[in-house]
């Protein structure tokens, strides 16, 4: 009687790799799909995230399983089990590598997954030695798939085109509030981020041109002074809608969830009062799972990469193997907006928008990675031996070109303002606020970024405010410049106060417009906080007041600092004020209990995989 025939040993054996392999990289895909459901915007995404893992499982299992044919069809049955060796060996390395990936039930996927795998190898020899054919036409299938995922994951990505958010009705409260017939109509708030104060003309700075921002300076106020209260994108922006400190309205670090609202938001105020409400932001950090869309009837956070840029960064975030062998500025792109795209978004809205209206534009093309597109750089290169130069000589080419995407922002904030004057000539009713969240080091205190940094590098920014041309104080307030220390605290308090609606009075910032009309300078210090999550005990709380700043990490190293005549930051050995600063901190905190609970190393519930791949790549996490 002839002998049953059987698979060839090495098909065989890739096949049984195969099936091992797709059971590895079918349990990451479900063990992470709950992290990554934000970042699914369409089944297109959805086929690159999920299957990545499916796919390198697959290929890396195929690749081995033929490697090791010979030698698994010759060795007893019984021993199969020593391909259980390098399985078990890859959720080690997931171990080392990812160790905060398996909190909150991931240890349940990795047991599923390694049951699986034992029913695949107690099945899968039966069946494969019992059908001869069957491990050819699997492993045929197979190259054909792995051949086939790629092109088609990117032409899914490259047809399927994601639609903009519906336009919510206005969601009002009773009756909308009367205006005074000198307020503004349309309030129209521009952030730009990344950009410290001394690299501007307006402050000092050259090696670039500024004219559209320089005109606003002109015809408005200039705070000299003005203070973050982060150096991060998610905490600063949510101070200045909310018009309080970080502790206070609960987003202490990017990618954190959306708090629970402790402090009233500027588009929930201007909606009660019958405005409608967009904004536009260009970065993952401001995404509404951080709640950066209360209060809007329209908020647009799509990124815009093309295809083959999403590709990569999805397939990147899909897998824990391609984040250890790709960099992480490949999977940056996706999660940000060029601000020609911001701005085109913006202004479709406002041709359509009703005339009382508010508008945030969030523009990210400053921050780091430094590629200004032409001919921005190459003026910007031609200037680089004017301006500031970096305290890190080999951060100055980083620096000359940030200067020329900052010219870059200077020109979409001219061709926004061309069209708000379309339709508002003069902007007659139109009060206009350009602010920076925070700058950015280039080699201060042995720093190049922001989020690490407390410093008057990251800390001091611009902010200017174009009173509306009705403004019965508009022509005396041109041209001011604000010397009193001002706050991205007094965004809220502005806005309110301009349009004649009631103060907030969990607010701690000042009108800015009173301000510079001669209304009476508050004696205030300044609460400041850099809690990225990345920071561990690095993280820092201060307080900055009268030129001087007191520092402490949560290991409990202090430092005090203060500006000299030319604007430098310098570290100062004096006990008695570090001891008074010190106090006034404590005294803060001591009447902020959310403060004190994150200075002892309370934190909220651990990062998702997803956010925290995600924020590496746009630069916040460990150096």
């Amino acid at each position: 009687m002839p002998a049953p025939a059987t698979a060839p040993p090495r098909l065989f054996a890739a096949a049984l790799g195969l099936l091992a392999g797709s059971a590895a990289g079918a349990a990451e895909a479900i063990g992470f799909a709950a992290a990554q459901r934000q970042y699914i915007r369409s089944l297109a995404e959805s086929l690159v995230v999920f299957g990545t893992p499916l796919w390198i499982g697959g290929a890396v299992g195929l690749l081995g399983g033929a490697l090791v044919g010979r030698w698994l069809a010759r060795a007893p049955r019984s021993t199969h089990l020593v391909v259980l060796l390098p399985f078990a060996a890859a959720i080690a390395a997931l171990l080392r590598w990812r160790r905060t990936d398996l909190a909150g039930g991931a240890w349940a996927y990795l047991l599923g997954a390694a049951l699986l795998f034992l029913v695949l190898l107690a099945a899968a020899p039966r069946v494969l030695h019992r059908r001869p054919r069957a491990p050819r036409r699997l492993v045929f299938a197979a190259l054909l798939a792995l051949g086939a995922w790629p092109l088609a994951s990117l032409a899914a990505l490259a047809l399927a085109r994601e639609e903009p958010p519906p336009i919510a009705t206005p969601r009002t409260a009773g009756t909308p509030a009367a205006l005074a017939a000198d307020a503004p109509e349309r309030i129209v708030l521009v952030t730009w981020d990344t950009v410290r104060a001394d690299v501007l003309p307006l402050f000092g700075g050259s090696g670039l041109a500024t004219p559209h921002l320089d005109r606003l300076a002109a015809e408005g106020l200039l705070c000299e002074r003005a203070t973050a209260v982060a150096p991060i994108t998610g905490p600063a922006h949510l101070s200045l809608l909310t018009g309080v400190e970080p502790p206070r309205h609960g987003l202490r670090s990017n990618g954190d969830p959306a708090p629970a609202p402790a402090a009233p938001h500027l588009a929930e105020r201007l909606q009660q009062a019958g405005f409608a409400t967009a904004g536009f932001v260009s970065n993952l950090a401001l995404m509404r799972r951080s709640g950066f869309d209360r209060g809007f009837d329209l908020f647009d956070d799509r990124p815009a990469a093309p295809p083959l840029d999403r590709l990569v960064s999805l397939a990147r975030l899909g897998s824990i193997f391609l984040q250890r062998l790709l960099p992480a500025e490949l999977a940056a792109a996706a999660h940000q907006t060029p601000g020609e795209e911001t701005l085109a978004r913006a202004l479709a809205w406002l041709a359509t928008a009703p005339p009382r209206a508010f508008l945030w534009t969030h523009f990210y093309d400053a921050h780091a990675p430094y590629s200004p597109q032409e001919p921005y750089a190459s003026r910007t290169r031609a200037r680089a031996a004017e301006g500031l130069c970096a305290v890190d000589p080999r951060a100055q080419a980083d620096l000359v070109a940030q200067r020329g995407e900052i010219e870059q922002l200077d020109e979409l904030l001219g061709r926004l303002r061309a069209a708000l004057e379309r339709a508002d000539p003069g902007l007659q009713r139109t009060l206009l606020i350009v602010v920076a969240d925070h700058g950015e080091c280039f080699g201060e205190g042995g720093l190049r970024g922001h989020h690490q940094s407390l410093l008057h590098a990251t800390q001091h920014i611009p902010l200017l405010v174009r009173p509306h041309g009705a403004h019965p104080q508009a022509a005396a307030l041109a041209g001011t410049r604000v010397s009193e220390p001002t706050s991205q605290l007094d965004v809220l308090p502005t806005v309110l106060a301009a349009l004649s609606l009631p103060a907030e009075p969990e607010a701690h910032g000042v009108d800015l417009l009173a301000l510079a009309a001669g209304g009476e300078a508050p004696a205030r210090g300044f609460y400041l906080e850099a809690f990225q999550r990345a920071l561990g005990e690095r993280r820092q709380q201060g307080w900055s007041e009268s030129g001087w700043k007191y520092l402490r990490d949560l290991a409990g190293h202090e430092q005090l600092l203060r500006l000299d005549a030319h604007g430098r930051e310098e570290v100062v050995d004096d006990p008695e004020r570090l001891a008074l600063l010190r106090a006034r901190l404590d005294a803060w905190i001591a009447d902020h209990p959310a403060a004190s609970a994150a200075a002892t190393g309370t934190e909220r519930g651990a990062l998702d995989r997803a956010d925290a791949e995600a924020l590496k790549a746009l630069g916040y996490a460990e150096k």
